[in-house]
């Protein structure tokens, strides 16, 4: 199948799905809940936090810097996704912690010195010593945007209004408790995003995230991996994070790779600005907001 024939095929599957709503509850929670559900999950997700560095540290932190490439393994991530000029370039990522200003530079390639930069939600691109273009921004907003979320988990979960023991369950020959985060409701709604944290039941640590992103698509779900945990500052971060294309045969869309990561560094002033109101208006608010 040539590449155009493939392009053909997935926007057709993309649009056939589009209707479905993706619903990644644990199996244990969509029948009978168990009485500690909400009591377990909250207290497991203290446990996870603290194993990480805790959440009073990383609230204290306010920022962090990541130096990580970012490797393209499947044909249609290249294709569809990948928001780089080549797979593997070297970024500097710039992020405020519990919020959605960000400021990604390229440190190398045939765009060096390009600047991706979310402002709350409005994100442009700009090209060196070029101005802003929002347009382009929205174009690779669904890639900033989740993997910035990633880049803060598990801690971002902190503030999950439905917080859910979903028992343990299996992946790849292992097992995990597992956590379900939502807000609003426990049901799967059509604005707002779904989290399955799988968590190592010894050492609490985050090896994968399942979600959803009603903003890409409303039946759109995956997960992501979480591995090389290394503490800095005395918070955890992780080394890589895989994002796949099928799990349990472990086919790779893509995985980041953190070089270096710094807390506490200066947001550039470009992330911390507001966008011009007509931009706000254009962009409006976060749908799922979480």
């Amino acid at each position: 199948m040539n590449s155009k024939a493939k392009i053909f095929v997935i926007l057709l599957t993309a649009g056939i799905l589009s209707g479905c709503l993706a619903d990644i509850r644990p199996e244990a929670l969509k029948s009978d809940l168990r009485a500690d559900a909400d009591t377990r999950g909250r207290q497991l997700l203290r446990e996870v936090i603290d194993a990480h560095g805790g959440l009073d540290n990383w609230k204290q932190a306010r920022t962090v810097e990541f130096v990580a490439r970012d490797h393209w393994e499947h044909w249609m991530g290249r294709i569809m996704f990948m928001p780089q000029e080549e797979s593997g370039q070297l970024m500097r990522w710039q992020t405020s912690l519990g919020g959605d200003q960000a400021f990604i530079e390229m440190q190398e390639g045939p765009n060096k010195g390009e600047r991706w930069v979310m402002q709350g939600w409005p994100m442009y691109r700009a090209q060196p010593g070029g101005q802003p273009d929002y347009g382009a921004g929205r174009k690779i907003h669904f890639y900033v945007a989740s993997m910035n979320y990633a880049l803060q988990m598990p801690f971002r979960s902190a503030n999950a209004e439905i917080v859910r023991y979903g028992g343990q369950s299996s992946l790849r020959g292992r097992e995990y408790d597992l956590i379900y985060i939502t807000w609003q409701s426990a049901e799967p709604q059509k604005d707002v995003n779904q989290y399955v944290l799988w968590v190592d039941p010894r050492t609490h640590e985050l090896e994968y995230l399942q979600l959803t992103d009603r903003e890409l698509m409303k039946a759109a779900s995956g997960f992501m991996e979480f591995g090389g945990w290394r503490t800095i500052d005395g918070l955890k971060v992780p080394s890589r994070i895989t994002s796949y294309k099928d799990v349990e045969k472990n086919v790779v869309m893509h995985e980041l790779v953190v070089e270096s990561a710094a807390f506490g560094v200066e947001l550039r002033r470009e992330a911390r600005s507001k966008a011009p109101a007509p931009v706000m208006g254009e962009f409006g608010r976060r749908k799922t907001r979480y």
